[in-house]
């Protein structure tokens, strides 16, 4: 009975190693799911670099699409570019006048002038609801100190649909004989030769907003 007991004991003790045994072994070869295999860490790298190329190509096409342009000015010109003559200094009334291809909107006109003329009427500000077909005019009562080549500045605004364009005209105004005419007249050696006629078209400047 003594020897039975002994073997007993002993198979339990056997079992007992052999479940720890065991136990450890499957411990130890378990695997570390905190290291990425080599495989995985490669496709991650992948991954990134298609999308650095995919926003590099984005960024490209971008670049190359057209952009909206913006219009240069104003849609406003002068109806006639001849300049506006006084024949010697003093007051003198004048009609700029301005055409415009625009039928619907708002034309706002600031008047100056440069220096050696000066506006005495009271109206440096117009107003105009354009139309189709519109022809605009500009009164101006004009003071010309001197002779000379001066210049009556426009400064143009025009608002439709709640978009804004400018534009700087300038009309020149003539007082007395220009230079050079004047000049061919006295001339001495201008027998037998016809006179020239001086051009002296407006100035313009364009100016965005």
């Amino acid at each position: 009975m003594n020897n039975m007991s002994i073997s007993y004991l002993e198979f339990l003790v056997a079992v007992i190693i052999l479940s720890c045994i065991l136990l450890y072994g499957i411990g130890a070869s378990a695997p570390d799911n905190s290291t990425q295999s080599p495989s995985v860490m490669k496709s991650a790298a992948e991954i990134s670099s298609a999308d650095k190329n995919n926003e590099q190509m984005k960024a490209k096409k971008s670049a190359h699409q057209p952009h909206p342009t913006v219009k240069p000015g104003a849609a406003v010109s002068l109806k006639n570019i001849e300049p506006l003559y006084a024949p010697a200094p003093g007051v003198y009334e004048y009609q700029v006048q301005l055409v415009s291809p625009n039928h619907t909107g708002v034309m706002t006109v600031d008047v100056s002038t440069s220096d050696g003329v000066a506006i005495v009427s009271p109206e440096r500000r117009f107003e105009f609801a354009l139309q189709e077909g519109g022809e605009y005019l500009v009164p101006l009562t004009i003071d010309a100190d001197s002779e000379g080549r001066f210049y009556i500045q426009l400064h143009v605004t025009i608002e439709v649909n709640g978009q804004t364009s400018a534009r700087a005209i300038a009309a020149v105004l003539q007082v007395g004989e220009p230079v050079a005419k004047a000049q061919k007249t006295t001339s001495g050696d201008s027998a037998g030769k016809s006179d020239s006629v001086i051009s002296l078209p407006a100035q313009e400047t364009i100016s965005p907003r």
